[in-house]
């Protein structure tokens, strides 16, 4: 239990047996004017179709093209394994902040505790820049790397990662957890209340 998304509800259980609904676990194979078409060749009238796309939690920033030092793009920095340092940096890409980034999604709380503790971090960032007017902020390697190294080892026990289950939480290219934190979220709100210098190269 807790491999994947628990439901809150089953209220809309019952829905399911009323004489005028029909649950389809059939892929569609053609959509027409007025109805679809099951790959079982079966026809069914439709009056409004919902087109839900589901989304790539293991590839954010798909469509967007950021550039790093020396022309690196973060696509294919993170071809083998995304990683950042609390979800918010990335060493190779100064001056460059993420919410929502690899190993900060929840599957026990609500996400906008660690949207507000990362916005809180990246402008802790920003303010440290200007306290001693420094222009350029980028994560050290091994520090990425340490926390990088915590974190799947954090993983590894959980439900997540060892509950025998395949969920949009793991890349499906690795099986490795990328999108969620292995911690409560007030492990990691303590983890982003300051911001260490020390973790930092900062250059005018």
């Amino acid at each position: 239990m807790g491999c994947k998304r628990i439901l809150v509800s089953d209220d809309f259980y019952p829905t399911l047996k009323r004489t005028n609904v029909e649950l389809v676990t059939e892929a569609i194979a053609e959509i027409r004017e007025g109805s679809v078409v099951t790959n079982d060749r079966v026809e069914r009238p439709v009056d409004a179709l919902i087109h839900g796309t589901g989304f790539r939690a293991t590839e954010p920033l798909i469509g967007c093209r950021v550039v790093g030092k020396g022309g690196a793009e973060i696509h294919g920095a993170w071809q083998k394994r995304m990683n950042a340092y609390l979800g918010v940096t990335v060493s190779g890409f100064p001056n460059f902040f993420m919410l929502l980034g690899p190993n900060t999604g929840l599957g026990h709380n609500s996400v906008v505790l660690m949207i507000e503790s990362q916005v809180r971090y990246t402008m802790n960032c920003l303010k440290l820049m200007q306290r001693i007017r420094q222009r350029i902020l980028e994560v050290r390697p091994e520090i990425q790397q340490s926390f990088v190294q915590e974190i799947y080892g954090r993983m590894s026990g959980t439900v997540w990662q060892s509950g025998g289950c395949h969920s949009w939480y793991q890349d499906q290219r690795t099986g490795e957890i990328t999108t969620l934190w292995p911690g409560s979220v007030v492990s990691y709100l303590r983890r982003t209340r300051s911001v260490s210098p020390s973790d930092y190269e900062l250059k005018s």
